[in-house]
């Protein structure tokens, strides 16, 4: 199984669009994000979340770039149930 767009095609996959939180399904299904290109990632030295606990969720980038896998298309697998009581978290994140 080759996990990149044509990959997952193959398998049936299909309606790949880009990520645009204000157009989110509602209804139910599988969906995957891919990264749109192979070039490495660029990394942040600081974190954007928010702390948790008084914790920084900062990762120091040498170490995100020694786990990064060349190569890497598929950041994330999910399954959306259909919602009812608000939109999907990547909806919230506009």
């Amino acid at each position: 199984m080759e996990w990149t767009q044509a990959g997952l095609s193959s398998l049936g996959f299909g309606g790949f669009v880009p990520l645009d939180p204000s157009t989110v399904p509602t209804e139910p299904g599988v969906y995957v994000i891919l990264r749109p290109t192979s070039d490495p990632p660029a990394f942040s030295d600081v974190s954007t979340a928010g702390h948790f606990k008084g914790k920084d969720p900062t990762v120091p980038t040498p170490l995100l770039r020694s786990a990064w896998v060349p190569g890497t298309a598929v950041l994330y697998i999910g399954k959306a149930s259909a919602w009812t009581e608000g939109p999907p978290r990547v909806a919230q994140a506009q």
